[in-house]
């Protein structure tokens, strides 16, 4: 794996963790967000733990769901 793939796994793992936490903290369950977001629990799940990679539109629906909007989410994934 090349260094470019490699960061891109690297943020896609962090992606999927900022969302579990966001998530947790909002006492929220995936079936909880799949309901809001009109996303299939089992994906959500395979995305909090970076096997998959969202697209930018189910990363909007996500973010908003959790109450963020996309600058504010990005800048999460920033840090």
């Amino acid at each position: 794996m090349n260094y470019v793939d490699r960061l891109f796994k690297e943020n896609i793992v962090q992606m999927g963790i900022t969302i579990q936490k966001a998530r947790t903290e909002r006492k929220l369950n995936l079936q909880m967000l799949a309901i809001m977001t009109h996303i299939n629990p089992g994906f959500l799940g395979d995305i909090e733990a970076g096997i998959v990679v969202p697209s930018f539109k189910d990363i909007y629906k996500i973010s908003y769901a959790l109450g963020y909007d996309l600058s504010t989410f990005f800048a999460l994934l920033a840090r």
